[in-house]
């Protein structure tokens, strides 16, 4: 019965064995279901009642405090994600005993925000993931004059940043992501990303975002299911026409989100035309022209011109992705 239930019967008596399996979510429904149809003694399969008399030494045996202290722990566990706003089932029985001790404390400090203690003093980074089960949590650690931590969720605090220590450039928090953050953390609010880095309005911010938009893209490529990653950054580059208009990196960092999901319509491909004949002194641009027209030859040409170490950048860039299916 489900993952985590057995039962034998013989002879008019059936025997019950729990073994809990399969993720919290489950482990949950399972220690529900027991106490259910013991307190109901019985329970349905659809319509139909199963009647279940329990012996005087089977009752005995069973220890329903203990099931309903293991029931309300995992059902604080399971407050606590839904806090963090995770929705991928935690596989519990991954955990190790320093995970199991992480769920205690972000209990602690989430639910009941209390702080939290290290044994490595001034080594906590402010920002880091930690990893529980199957789970990637990103999270901010501030410490407090008792050299205490207090814990937030990294996506739903907001943090004041500049672009330098002279205070210059208001910029946002998330330009730090990188594709592996983009894959990997649980936690990740894509509305609070969005929002938060369409804040800000200066020539230096404007560039991190660019950043921000091509690691999406990093990620988009290496997980292609991630459709969501490739809509922010198709909103990201129209925000950014909208606001720096000038810049036509964003226009050709929209076609290339555009190229991942169809093929050029004849107006793109006449502005792509349009691009590489006012930037004749450009090399780069021309051989990204190229690569999302899918003209290959060319490609090779405008790449073949550019020096040493721009062609080391292109490798870096998701554009190169691109260039490696032309044919």
């Amino acid at each position: 019965m489900g993952k985590s239930l057995r039962y034998l019967s013989e002879a008019g008596e059936m025997t019950f064995q729990c073994n809990l399996e399969g993720n919290l979510n489950e482990q949950i429904d399972t220690l529900k279901f027991i106490l259910d149809f013991i307190d109901d003694e019985g329970f349905y399969i659809n319509d139909v009642r199963c009647q279940i008399e329990f012996s005087e030494e089977g009752l005995k045996q069973f220890d329903r405090e203990a099931v309903k202290s293991k029931l309300d722990y995992f059902l604080l566990v399971k407050k606590m994600l839904d806090k963090l706003e995770i929705s991928e089932p935690l596989e519990l029985n991954q955990a190790t005993q320093k995970q199991e001790n992480y769920i205690r404390m972000l209990i602690n400090c989430l639910l009941y925000e209390k702080r939290a203690g290290f044994k490595e003093k001034g080594d906590i980074p402010p920002i880091g993931r930690i990893a529980i089960g199957n789970l990637q949590i990103m999270l901010l650690f501030r410490q407090m004059e008792d050299e205490r931590y207090e814990i937030y969720d990294f996506f739903r605090y907001k943090i004041y940043c500049k672009h330098d220590r002279k205070g210059n450039d208001d910029t946002s928090q998330f330009c730090i992501l990188t594709a592996e953050d983009y894959l990997r953390t649980s936690n990740l609010d894509k509305d609070a990303i969005e929002k938060s880095l369409k804040e800000y309005r200066n020539a230096i911010h404007f560039q991190r975002v660019t950043e921000c938009i091509l690691e999406m893209l990093k990620a988009y490529d290496r997980d292609k299911k991630r459709d969501d990653l490739l809509d922010m950054a198709v909103n990201l580059n129209c925000w950014l026409l909208e606001e720096d208009s000038d810049n036509i990196v964003h226009k050709i960092n929209l076609y290339q989100c555009y190229k991942r999901r169809r093929e050029l319509n004849d107006e793109e491909i006449e502005e792509l035309n349009e691009i590489f004949l006012n930037n004749e002194d450009n090399n780069g641009i021309k051989a990204s022209v190229q690569i999302l027209l899918n003209n290959k030859r060319l490609a090779d040409i405008f790449t073949n011109k550019l020096s040493e170490g721009e062609q080391d950048a292109l490798l870096n860039y998701p554009i190169y992705n691109l260039y490696k299916e032309l044919k």
